[in-house]
């Protein structure tokens, strides 16, 4: 009987560890992001874009896909890149685009104004504007 007794409060025991432990990682903050990503901001000239500009800020956007690819290659991040490119009227030639980060991507967003605010395309509760159907 004694021996009984043992086996099942071990047994108990050990049922107990193996519900703890799995409550645990249940329970466990789920590990941080790896590394943020790395913005360049494009803006056309009509809304301040210039490639005398950093191109690291909304309020220092280049104008251009070169000088984007430049930006980026002076930095030489180790992360993904989002170009975030305001709407707007781009005149300006051709990018032979040569720059890569092995293991991470390069992703160009359309930022779009609507209502004289400026919002990221994808955002919660945004949309591209469509035109209207014609009836």
């Amino acid at each position: 009987m004694l021996r009984r007794t043992r086996r099942i409060v071990l047994g108990s025991i050990a049922a107990a560890g193996l519900v703890a432990a799995a409550v645990g990682v249940v329970t466990q903050a789920a590990p941080a992001l790896a590394a943020t990503t790395f913005n360049v901001y494009m803006a056309p000239s009509a809304s301040g874009g210039s490639d005398a500009h950093t191109g690291l800020s909304t309020s220092s956007p280049v104008l251009t896909m070169n000088r984007v690819q430049a930006v980026i290659r002076a930095a030489a991040p180790t992360t993904d890149v989002v170009v975030d490119i305001l709407q707007g009227n781009y005149t300006v030639g051709e990018t032979d685009w040569t720059y890569y980060i092995p293991g991470h991507t390069i992703s160009f967003m359309a930022h779009l104004r609507l209502g004289g605010t400026t919002v990221p395309s994808g955002s919660p509760g945004t949309s591209t504007p469509q035109k209207p159907e014609s009836t």
